[in-house]
């Protein structure tokens, strides 16, 4: 992700050198439930097309979960588990 990188309208700032978040952490945060490892430790935010072992993507919509199955994605935020298959 690039420093002060846009997403609708909003500032992404990449994670800095060293520092990570877990799955555990994301789950906690948004009230959700982890089905995995949730000691996953990832770095940053991105696009399913763009995500890496290192990052957490989201899901939302049919389109998002055909492209889901192909995503580099470390981990996935849905907002139904039905979304994931």
């Amino acid at each position: 992700m690039r420093k002060g990188a846009r997403t609708r309208g909003r500032s992404v700032r990449p994670a800095s050198a060293g520092s990570f978040f877990t799955l555990e952490q994301v789950a906690r945060a948004v009230g959700g439930r982890v089905s995995g490892d949730p000691s996953l430790r990832l770095r940053g935010v991105q696009p399913l097309d763009r995500a890496t072992r290192q990052d957490l993507s989201w899901v939302a919509g049919d389109r998002a979960a055909r492209q889901a199955r192909t995503t580099g994605a470390g981990a996935l935020l849905a907002a139904r588990e039905s979304d994931m298959h």
